[in-house]
């Protein structure tokens, strides 16, 4: 939608991102291309299912926003999506040799990735307005503060325990060699 708004002389023209494959890959999920199922059909089954795999080594991922003048004088917004110069068609799902597809409706493209977006990215990264991650609140280090004490506790508590039982035992063995006795019950 950002782009659709700020055409013109000073809006973006091209974002530009790299990535890795698995993300690639994500994408081709969220755009209804490839599903984990149709991974495994291909992979384990030796299925010939047209479906989007893993990536190879220098894979390029391409969306575009073009827009047209429809019959009414209005401007139509439509999105084309390109891997490794095969054109996609998200809108069914299926990959298009023919280069004369014109492409999916901008909301098509916009609902079918919706619900793959994170309303508030900076609330579940824990970020702050310049992107810097927030530390723990006083309340969160409090907990982990009082978690740890009370392991260590634990812990110091066991080695007692086991420090105990190791003396009470090396003077039985102490006792019975004194007497003479036979260790082996012990």
């Amino acid at each position: 939608r950002r782009c659709v708004q700020e055409t013109g002389v000073h809006g973006e023209k091209l974002f530009l991102w790299s990535t890795h494959d698995i993300v690639i890959l994500t994408l081709f999920q969220n755009l209804g291309l490839s599903s984990h199922d149709c991974i495994e059909r291909v992979y384990l089954q030796n299925s010939t299912e047209d479906c989007l795999t893993f990536p190879p080594y220098a894979s390029n991922l391409i969306v575009e926003l073009h827009s047209e003048i429809n019959q009414q004088g209005n401007e139509e917004y439509f999105v084309k999506v390109f891997y490794n110069n095969d054109q996609l068609n998200f809108c069914d799902g299926t990959i298009v040799r023919d280069k004369s597809f014109i492409g999916c409706p901008l909301d098509k493209f916009i609902s079918t990735v919706q619900s793959h977006v994170v309303p508030n990215y900076k609330e579940e990264c824990l970020v702050d307005d310049d992107n810097n991650v927030k530390g723990p609140d006083d309340n969160s280090l409090k907990v982990w503060l009082m978690i740890f004490i009370i392991t260590l506790l634990i812990l110091i508590a066991f080695s007692i325990y086991i420090i105990f039982k190791l003396r009470r035992k090396i003077s039985k063995l102490s006792e019975a060699k004194v007497l003479g006795q036979d260790t082996v019950g012990i």
